[in-house]
């Protein structure tokens, strides 16, 4: 039939075939054709939708009508480079950069200009995209578009080779997205620094990707050189980042001599940031006394707006770890009277802390109220409920825990926090059986909170508590409309759990009631009495941990994240680890840590946690400790079992990794760590599920 064509519907038809998706009349009209088809409307070459709006060859008709293009090089060249022109000016009249029509016509101008190997054209894409979409890129990427921001910043690099700020980007996002790529992201944060060698931040970023990988001989050679230039030498950015790393690595002395430079080079306005690194660093050496006095040179110069607060709360956990509470305390009161009052949340919080560690919980509570009654509800208000909270579960108080919750949730906006309220409240109801009452609050979250990572996770919560009670239709329907609401980087975990209840419906009703019958939520307080065995069993989604040695901190900040890690990498549903029983006979025996070593531990796990890449929203997982009873259901002073809630995995083809860079799935007897073999493996299947999923 092709032949019996006239000589302008075969070119009709070769233009439409170089097109790889739906067209409009708009793009025919960069050509110098006639745009009614109607010759090859009637050998229905050409389809339309119902709109006559989008226009589309079958897949033979094209298949057939390409390869003809394609035998004429000029011709072929030349439609190409025409559709990619046309793009082009699309994407450079656009002003919504995040809009999906725009997304599109660039990557169809990068599609084209590729498909002849137009070097020009391709260039004027990567200095578009230098010059005009650095910071959209970085947008981009927050909204969880990781690889097609990752395919831009490529095509940019590929012609602009000299912009710094572009390869600091892109060597940030694979950082914190593609972390396996090591050698990529080290390249481009050196090269980010050879161009703009005097720029503090982008020496800092470069030198802490060093340390934090255990690169210490060329860190010390960067650093090294970075101070040589002026402008870096006097900046804080280079050296107290660098000594913060290098002291997490233990290397306490190296800090030392990082921050021995910085006090004697850098301005005045930004020492208090180093001296309390300083004293950090001498307080690991167990140099006290000259860890204090530094600190409290470093009071004494912080700058009200910008850095008393964090210098303060430094100084006075440092005094507490040395049981110094009545300087602590004035200390407070001091800079309490300084601040103001939006700045003013922390510091009551950790007041709070200060007197429950005395053991004065009557004080602490009102130190509480007053900063609840005092500050606004937008400056950080959440953290002193959730801190009173805190205090009365340490007492089993559930129903008062459950009072303050209420009256924080009517008080804090969904936009400050108050979705965490929500979900804690949720938790301790069904431990103490309030099941309507989480449901009802859960509706109330769910209509309240703005789309965001707090609302896919309260969506999820109310489908567990739905599945709980066998409402499986439900839960299905409630995802459903989760999936209308909430954007499309979502929908992966949204999409995920949908599935997992289906297959629980049809397949695995009473398996699933039973095990849900004994998840740590539904089960009273009274569980965890000692020398006597839980009614939880080691699963997959269940892990038990006893600690042996005197150091409970120590033992459980060196598995923590691995755990967490593996759970996130199962592409399941989470889980739980509980210290304090035994695994191999499920008894509970308690861990023993008073007040001070367990917001110790909540310190150190959250920190643990907060360093896994990509980064995990803290209102995801929960760090719990619940009271172990005697054999009179009384509870036991200072000994408690340990459980740390992981959230569900927010991504199918996402692998997340420790802060060491390591990265594990969990197993049925445990956990694995993956060499680089089985690393590949991995992600190539995760991939082949995501092009499935499509």
């Amino acid at each position: 039939m092709y032949p019996k064509l006239s000589i302008e519907a075969q070119k009709q038809l070769k233009i439409a075939s170089a097109f790889r998706k739906p067209f409009t009349i708009t793009e025919l009209k960069s050509f110098p054709v006639r745009t009614d088809f109607i010759e090859l409307k009637s050998y229905f070459f050409i389809e339309a939708d119902l709109g006559n709006r989008f226009y589309y060859l079958h897949p033979i008709v094209r298949e057939y009508a390409y390869k003809t293009l394609k035998s004429d090089e000029n011709e072929y060249n030349q439609v190409h480079k025409t559709i990619g022109d046309f793009y082009l000016s699309q994407v450079r009249s656009s002003r919504h950069f995040k809009d999906a029509k725009f997304i599109s016509a660039l990557l169809e101008t990068i599609f084209h200009y590729k498909r002849v190997n137009y070097i020009q054209g391709q260039i004027s894409v990567g200095n578009f995209i230098a010059s005009q979409l650095k910071q959209s890129l970085r947008e981009l990427a927050k909204l969880g578009e990781t690889n097609l921001a990752k395919k831009l910043y490529e095509v940019a690099l590929k012609t602009v080779k000299d912009d710094s700020e572009l390869h600091q980007f892109y060597a940030r996002l694979l950082e914190d997205h593609h972390p396996t790529y090591q050698a990529e992201i080290k390249k481009h944060y050196a090269e980010s620094v050879r161009l703009t060698p005097d720029n503090a931040e982008r020496q800092m970023n470069y030198l802490t990707f060093l340390a934090k990988n255990k690169k210490y001989e060329l860190a010390q050679e960067v650093f090294k050189k970075a101070i040589l230039i002026p402008p870096c030498k006097s900046n804080d950015k280079i050296y107290v980042p660098y000594a913060k790393i290098l002291l997490e690595a233990g290397k306490k002395f190296e800090a030392e001599k990082v921050l021995k430079l910085a006090l004697q080079n850098v301005e005045k306005d930004s020492l208090s940031q180093v001296y309390v690194m300083y004293g950090a660093a001498l307080a690991g050496q167990g140099k006290f006394e000259q860890a204090e006095e530094s600190f409290d040179n470093g009071i004494k110069i912080a700058p009200m707006q910008n850095g008393l607060e964090d210098v303060c709360i430094a100084f006075v956990k440092f005094l507490v770890e040395r049981r110094k509470f009545d300087k602590a305390v004035a200390i407070i009161n001091d800079v309490m009277v300084k601040l103001p009052t939006q700045k003013l949340a922390r510091l009551y919080v950790e007041h709070s802390k200060l007197l429950r560690q005395q053991g004065k919980e009557k004080e602490a509570v009102e130190v509480l109220e007053t900063g609840i009654n005092k500050i606004p509800s937008r400056f950080n208000l959440y953290s002193l409920y959730w801190e009173y909270c805190d205090l009365l579960k340490s007492r089993n108080d559930f129903s008062g825990a459950l009072k303050l919750l209420k009256r924080g949730i009517n008080h804090v906006s969904p936009e400050h926090k108050g979705d965490a309220l929500i979900l804690e409240y949720v938790k301790i109801s069904r431990r103490i059986g309030k099941y309507e009452e989480a449901e009802e609050v859960l509706k109330y979250g769910i209509e309240k909170t703005p789309v965001g990572e707090g609302l896919k996770i309260l969506y999820i919560d109310y489908s567990n508590l739905l599945i709980w009670k066998n409402r499986y239709d439900e839960a299905i329907s409630l995802l459903d409309k989760a999936l209308q609401r909430l954007p499309r980087r979502s929908h992966s975990a949204i999409k995920r759990k949908k599935k997992e209840i289906i297959e629980e419906k049809s397949k695995r009703k009473n398996k699933v009631a039973k095990q849900v019958k004994t998840k740590p939520e539904t089960v009273q307080k009274s569980i965890f009495s000692l020398e006597k065995p839980v009614d939880l069993e080691e699963m997959h989604n269940c892990e038990f941990k006893e600690i042996k040695g005197n150091n409970p901190t120590g033992s459980i900040s060196s598995l923590v994240d691995e755990y967490v890690v593996a759970w996130l990498n199962s592409m399941k549903s989470g889980g739980k680890i509980y210290w304090g029983i035994r695994n191999d006979d499920r008894i509970v025996v308690g861990v023993n840590v008073d007040y001070r070593t367990r917001d110790e531990i909540r310190r150190v796990v959250t920190d643990k946690l907060m360093q896994i890449n990509p980064k995990i929203p803290p209102s995801s997982y929960s760090v719990e400790f619940f009271q172990v009873l005697d054999d009179k259901s009384l509870p036991i002073q200072d000994l408690y079992v340990l459980e740390v809630s992981v959230p569900q995995p927010s991504s199918e083809v996402m692998l997340y990794a420790t802060g060491k860079n390591e990265v594990f799935i969990k197993t049925d007897s445990g956990k694995k760590k993956l060499d680089v073999f089985e690393l590949q493996a991995e992600t190539i299947k995760r991939q082949n599920l995501r092009e499935n999923h499509k």
